[in-house]
């Protein structure tokens, strides 16, 4: 029986230690769960721009069969004025903190380990949105694009 207790603080202690999401009790347009994503090395962090800080509905395209969405599932994307990019599609939504840049992108990163386990690429052209790229977590690897 101590074993057994032992054991169940143990995996209780990882997981609240490995998972980044925590449920936000503010009701002020941000969804429920707020996923804080750690920048990595070669990230710097990125702010989100006054003119795309609106509500901007797309439909998923050009999918690899890999990650959350499927070709014409809708979404939509809310860049704040506190940078955080909130997300919801399909009865889900979360508020990723923390965007980031890389070295000679144009895009704005939200990695997402907590609801979509995805990272969101916002490309912004022209003082809008343009697209927004999906990628795997790490966002290494192309999975589709919102248009």
């Amino acid at each position: 029986m101590k074993k057994l207790l032992l054991f169940t603080v143990f995996v209780s202690v990882c997981t609240f230690g490995i998972l980044s999401c925590k449920k936000n009790k503010n009701s002020s347009g941000s969804c429920a769960t707020v996923c804080k994503a750690t920048l990595g090395s070669g990230e710097t962090a990125a702010t989100n721009p006054a003119a795309i800080q609106k509500a901007f509905t797309f439909t998923f395209k050009y999918g690899t069969g890999a990650g959350p969405f499927k070709d014409g599932d809708k979404a939509t994307f809310t860049p704040t004025a506190d940078n955080k990019l909130v997300v919801s599609s399909g009865g889900k939504c979360v508020t990723i903190e923390n965007p980031y840049s890389k070295t000679g992108s144009i895009e704005i990163y939200y990695r997402d380990k907590c609801v979509f386990n995805t990272t969101f690429a916002v490309v912004v052209y022209n003082n809008t949105v343009h697209e927004i790229n999906l990628q795997d977590p790490n966002g290494t690897t192309f999975w589709g694009q919102f248009q």
